[in-house]
């Protein structure tokens, strides 16, 4: 991704943000769930 302004790198992430998480749902991934598992992973790996 190159833009030369933050606005137009936002939009387009806005933009396509919407369409990989449709994507995932539709196969069965919750993004909120697979988030809390992912935070849970890096917290375990700091502990060590």
């Amino acid at each position: 991704m190159d833009a030369e302004r933050s606005e137009k790198k936002h939009g387009w992430f806005g933009k396509y943000k919407g369409r990989i998480n449709n994507y995932l749902s539709g196969r069965g991934y919750d993004m909120n769930k697979e988030s809390k598992e992912w935070q849970e992973r890096i917290k375990k790996q700091e502990k060590k």
